[in-house]
């Protein structure tokens, strides 16, 4: 690491910087929350990797969290990794509010983050208001008339299993009739670009699946991407195009990161994730008090080419 090199606190910009030469060549993103600073994530510039500028950022941020007496909550897989090498660090670390990017006390199980997308780029997705349309898909607003296309989603078990304790099976019509009425209504109030849509088929205007882009309890920060398909459509990549397309509608809305949680044995959800480019960053049961697998895509992965 060069002998230069500085890291100051950016309070106005919520982020930790490293400087070389007058320049940021690195710098940590942090939000404070009350007692708690949330790290989400570390960037260093290519052309200034492999000099332990992460790790300084890194090492700085933990002390100045440790001097204030406040508590972390971490999204950063970097951090991570940092605290469980340097083991004294670990108190710093919010007993109840630990963070996606959870401190490792074992490798990751294997297979669960090998690669980001293994196959190619998807397409760039026409949005138009609140529609969005990929080569072969349309997202639309919900209403009460597509009640039975969606009993097709909710109410099939090999869906309804996976998302349960937060919604539970839709077993008639009529309560699948109401329940999107209550969505319907709910979205009239929501923030952009939070809401939730069909997929259809644009050939056949068949209904496929469902998506929607909303806070994931119970802190009501992190931006989740929810993607159910029917089980007819299955294994036909319809997962990954609807959820990179939502994703493209909300980093062109001004998110910053996006989150997919899954069941660990959800294989199909983990593919679709990966596919999408997302990152696995760890487990918790945060969110729903069941144990979920974490996924994570940024603005700047978004579209990257699989290496």
């Amino acid at each position: 690491m060069s002998s230069d090199l500085q890291v100051r606190d950016n309070p106005q910009a919520r982020q930790f910087e490293a400087i070389a030469d007058g320049h940021v060549v690195g710098h940590l993103k942090y939000r404070p929350h009350g007692k708690r600073v949330i790290f989400t994530r570390t960037s260093v510039d290519p052309d200034h990797r492999g000099l332990g500028i992460a790790t300084e950022l890194v090492r700085v941020a933990l002390d100045d969290a440790a001097a204030k007496m406040l508590t972390l909550t971490n999204y950063c897989p970097f951090v991570a990794d940092y605290i469980a090498a340097h083991p004294s660090y670990r108190p710093v670390v919010d007993t109840e509010h630990p963070g996606a990017a959870l401190v490792p006390d074992k490798a990751p199980r294997a297979g669960v983050n090998e690669v980001k997308a293994s196959t190619s780029v998807l397409d760039v997705p026409k949005i138009e208001g609140r529609r969005i349309r990929t080569a072969r898909l349309q997202l639309a607003p919900w209403t009460a008339d597509d009640a039975a296309e969606a009993l097709r989603i909710f109410g099939d078990a090999d869906v309804a299993r996976w998302l349960a304790p937060a919604m539970d099976r839709i077993t008639t019509e009529t309560e699948m009739r109401d329940l999107l009425s209550q969505w319907v209504s709910e979205d009239a109030t929501l923030p952009a670009p939070l809401g939730r849509w069909k997929v259809d088929d644009i050939e056949t205007g068949e209904t496929m699946g469902a998506v929607a882009l909303l806070l994931l309890p119970p802190y009501d920060i992190d931006y989740e991407i929810g993607i159910q398909i029917a089980p007819a459509h299955w294994g036909r990549g319809v997962a990954a195009e609807a959820g990179h397309a939502l994703a493209h509608y909300a980093f062109d809305s001004g998110v910053d990161e996006v989150f997919a949680v899954s069941r660990p044995r959800n294989r199909r959800a983990a593919a679709a994730a990966r596919r999408m480019g997302m990152e696995w960053v760890g487990e918790t049961d945060k969110y729903y008090d069941v144990l979920l697998d974490v996924y994570r895509l940024r603005r700047s992965d978004l579209d990257l080419p699989s290496w």
